[in-house]
């Protein structure tokens, strides 16, 4: 809640109104624009559900002049996000499913990563275990091929939910524990980087 207050403050004191634009205005839209449009969104998400709408509206139309899936796979990852968060499932699955498509058009590690991770959450909300699995795996994956180690973290906790859910403790446990093992190690190793970092000041 603090991060999105912060983001808020931070988003007002730039007011940017990116709705309504012609073609040609979202065609000069520069890269700092797009990501204005993009931290707006996550804010959107839970607070403004029409202004979101407006905003991801803009993000595919630059796609498609862009040629950038990247941006369209943004759009529909909120729209499906938005579309969770009132409960309508069935409209979030198809959304994540098309922002799933436009990522893995261009491998956009990042965003697919992240992606994943949020359609095994909604699996796992409807209690698709198995399903919720799969697509942990596939974040997994890209965590560990990218060294993305908050989404290996997060991603280890996750399994410990849903082995839980499925009553396998031990599993559960040993989930829990990597997770935690993740956690310390990049502590230490940001604890150390910081001490590198004040010898040479």
């Amino acid at each position: 809640m603090l991060f999105l207050l912060v983001l808020t403050m931070s988003l007002h004191s730039h007011v940017v109104d990116y709705s309504n634009l012609s073609d040609i205005e979202i065609k000069n839209l520069s890269d700092e624009d797009i990501e204005h449009i993009g931290d707006s969104m996550e804010v959107y998400v839970n607070t403004d559900h029409k202004k979101l709408l407006e905003f991801a509206e803009v993000m595919l139309k630059k796609s498609a002049i862009k040629g950038d899936p990247t941006l369209a796979g943004s759009a529909y990852s909120r729209i499906g996000e938005m579309l969770k968060n009132q409960l309508n499932y069935e409209g979030a699955v198809r959304y994540y499913a098309k922002a799933y498509n436009q990522y893995k058009l261009t491998q956009e590690s990042s965003g697919l990563g992240w992606l994943v991770l949020r359609i095994g959450n909604l699996h796992y909300k409807l209690k698709n275990y198995d399903e919720a699995i799969k697509y942990w795996d596939e974040a997994l994956d890209i965590a560990e091929q990218n060294d993305f180690h908050f989404l290996k973290s997060v991603t280890n906790y996750n399994y410990g939910l849903v082995y839980i859910a499925k009553n396998d403790y031990p599993k559960a446990e040993s989930y829990f524990l990597k997770q935690l093992g993740i956690h310390s190690k990049n502590l230490i190793k940001d604890s150390f980087s910081k001490q590198d970092s004040m010898r040479t000041v």
